[in-house]
Formats: C-alpha cells, sequence, structure tokens
C-alpha cells in the first residue's frame, strides 16, 4: 500500500512540475506530450481510488481524489499552453461536434460513433463504463478544439481514452510527431518510476489509412497502447482521433485499436 502511494505520489509531483515547466512549441509533438503524460496519471490516480474504495478506505480514497483534483489546475497549465500555440487559426469545436459518441449496431458490431464527424471504433465491451473522472484526469477542458470521451472498467483495471483534435494532423510528419510527444510524455510522467518498454512504434500514411501506433509496457502488470488516426477532409480541417488503451489485458483490445472507421 505504501509503495503504491509512493509511487502516485512522485509520479504526480514529476507531471506536474514538468507540466508547469515545459517551453511552449508550436506543433502536435508537444501536445503529445501532454497526452502522454496524462494519460499515464489519468489511470494511476483512477484505479488507485476505484481500489481504495473497494478495500473499504473511503475516506483515503475520497483524499486522493480530492488532491488529485487539486493537482489538475497545475497539470492543464500545460495543454492551454500548448493549445494556444497550436495554431492562431485553429477553429474551435461548434456545438455539434463537441457531443457524446452513440452506441450503434453495424453489421453486428457493437461501436462507437462520432455524429458529427461520422468516425466510429468497436465499443470496448460491456464491462465499461462512461468515465467523467477519467475524462477530468485528461485535463483537456480548456482546450477549445478538443473533446475526449473516457471509459472504464474496474474489475480488469482498464482505461480507454478516445480524444479528437481538431487542426491537428494532415502530414505524416505531424502525425509521427505526435505520436514521438506521447511516447516523450510517458516517459517524463514515469520518471524512473516503472521499467518502461518500447514494443512498438510507427506511423503509416497511405491513401487507405493515415494512423500512427505505439505499444509501451510498463513493469511486468500494464500495457500503455495508442493508435493515433489522421483523418483529411476537403475544405475543412483536419483532425486526429486518439484511441489509448492502458490495460493489464492489452490483447483483449487488439481489434478495437484496428476497427477504426472514418
Amino acid at each position: 500500500m505504501r509503495a503504491l502511494l509512493a509511487f502516485v505520489v512522485v509520479l504526480v509531483l514529476g507531471v506536474a512540475a514538468f507540466a508547469l515547466l515545459a517551453p511552449p512549441q508550436a506543433d502536435a509533438k508537444m501536445f503529445g506530450e501532454g497526452i502522454g503524460r496524462l494519460s499515464v496519471f489519468c489511470a494511476a490516480a483512477a484505479f488507485l481510488a476505484s481500489w481504495l474504495r473497494q478495500t473499504g478506505r473511503r475516506t483515503m480514497a475520497i483524499a486522493v481524489i480530492a488532491v488529485f483534483g487539486t493537482l489538475l489546475g497545475a497539470l492543464f497549465v500545460f495543454l492551454v499552453v500548448a493549445s494556444r500555440h497550436r495554431g492562431a487559426g485553429t477553429p474551435a469545436l461548434t456545438a455539434a461536434e463537441r457531443v457524446p459518441l452513440l452506441i450503434v449496431d453495424e453489421n453486428g458490431e457493437r461501436r462507437l460513433k462520432h455524429p458529427a464527424f461520422g468516425f466510429s471504433l468497436l465499443h470496448p465491451g460491456p464491462g465499461f463504463q462512461e468515465s467523467a473522472d477519467v475524462v477530468k484526469a485528461m485535463g483537456m477542458q480548456a482546450d477549445g478544439a478538443t473533446q475526449v470521451y473516457g471509459f472504464m472498467e474496474e474489475r480488469s483495471r482498464s482505461a480507454v481514452v478516445v480524444s479528437v483534435m481538431k487542426g491537428m494532423g494532415g502530414s505524416k510528419f505531424a502525425l509521427a510527431n505526435h505520436i514521438d510527444g506521447v511516447l516523450r510524455g510517458v516517459q517524463h510522467a514515469l520518471a524512473g518510476n516503472g521499467q518502461l518498454r518500447i514494443l512498438r512504434k510507427d506511423t503509416v500514411w497511405e491513401e487507405r489509412a493515415h494512423v500512427g501506433r505505439l505499444s509501451v509496457a510498463v513493469g511486468d502488470g500494464m500495457r500503455l497502447d495508442l493508435a493515433a488516426y489522421a483523418v483529411e477532409r476537403a475544405a475543412q480541417p483536419p483532425f486526429i482521433v486518439d484511441i489509448i488503451v492502458a490495460s493489464p489485458e492489452p490483447q483483449r483490445f487488439a481489434a478495437m485499436l484496428s476497427s477504426f472507421r472514418s
């Protein structure tokens, strides 16, 4: 218990400090760093609070959530800065674009679909519930061009995040920079508190698909997988959809990570 708390405390302090000190840069790589750091922090804080509640430590769970909420103010400063430097001409999401994902049935598949952007992906599974805590943990509410959706399955300690970033992507270079940024963010978030192994990192830019993939193992019990899809639209800003999975059971989500349609 003490070791787990120590890990989370060091992780939180490291993420907050780096977020506040990071210099602003006008590229997808810097924005990706914020996503990478907050993905790790989000999973750690949410899983710890859930475990404390399940073991009867409700008071401690409330305290963890309270500290977590306080630190979010510091954490999202980074994304506010990164968003501001992402591009002055990037339009904000409209009310029609900032809407919940729909659960639809397509050819017998249960999928999540965005009604405005038109993309869809496989639903992570019946054990997953929408999680406002996961969304808040990502700290992107201040970015008017980004929408985040979060899901959690407490039984398996698994979390899924889907984020839409309007005005990002548009080239293989930008997508590859985004993947590099996420990796760097994860590395800084862990800051030596867990053994990190890169299992996969690549970017494919073909007519049929524009996708970047990243898979990292943290220690022996957790995997973080990312599939980032860049979508180009005629006479409209491009956008990137990140599908992020943090789970000790990564094999369950291989199909979902590859199921993106637009």
